[in-house]
């Protein structure tokens, strides 16, 4: 019997330990499925996966959650390239934009679990997104006055959650991951606007946020979960 177990080492020579993990379910799945679930989620003695005649491979949960870990920051990391449209118009009289909107992601609290049969679990709670953009109008005709401009931070946490289910299948010799689920659901954000504002722009940008901007990141997220586990991690 092996043990393995979560090192303190850099997340980025951990990969391949995440990727072994994952090799690893392929196997169990293949040749063990028979095990019950309640086995394979046993904490106390790990999570036993036979991997050939006689060999046993003992995994802790600690690891588990160091791979969620690696992912946790890899989805971060996309969901900070995501870009917020810009809005504009005219209404009123008035031309509008909001623009230069930059988003960044914290997730605080990964765990992954093993699935019967089929592979893992991973869970991402205490995730925030927060948002920063400018804004201005102007009066559509000349002179274009009255005019302003000022910036926004939009928050979105509390119950902000992403979860996703990963097979593991062995594909000419090699571990290949899948998403076969994913679910993310974004609270509503908090926006705070610094700046003297039309009360209809104020309305106006407090509605996309929590319309078009909340349901774009979300499509976002669950892209950026399909990149990280089907080719970023299949790619190592």
């Amino acid at each position: 019997v092996f043990f393995i177990f979560a090192s303190e080492t850099p997340h980025y020579t951990t990969m391949n330990i995440f990727l072994l993990l994952s090799c690893l379910i392929a196997t169990a799945v293949a040749n063990d499925s028979s095990r019950s679930h309640r086995d394979l989620l046993n904490p106390r003695k790990g999570v036993g996966l036979t991997v050939a005649a006689g060999m046993e491979v003992e995994i802790s949960q600690k690891l588990l959650d160091y791979g969620a870990g690696i992912i946790n920051e890899l989805i971060a990391t996309e969901l900070s390239k995501v870009a917020i449209p810009e809005i504009s118009g005219e209404k009123d009289g008035f031309n509008y934009d909001v623009s230069n909107c930059q988003l960044s992601a914290s997730i605080s609290s990964p765990s992954a679990a093993f699935v019967a049969g089929s592979g893992l679990s991973i869970d991402l709670a205490g995730v925030n997104l927060d948002a920063k953009c400018d804004w201005s109008y102007k009066l559509h005709s000349w002179p274009h006055v009255p005019d302003g401009s000022g910036s926004l931070d939009a928050t979105a946490g509390g119950n902000t959650a992403v979860s996703a289910s990963i097979a593991a299948t062995v594909q000419g010799g090699k571990v290949v991951l899948s998403v076969t689920q994913s679910n993310v659901d974004i609270d509503d954000f908090d926006v705070s606007i610094h700046g003297s504002i039309l009360s209809w722009l104020y309305d106006l940008i407090i509605d996309a946020f929590k319309g078009d901007i909340k349901s774009d990141i979300a499509s976002a997220a669950k892209s950026a979960i399909t990149n990280v586990i089907e080719t970023t991690l299949n790619q190592v």
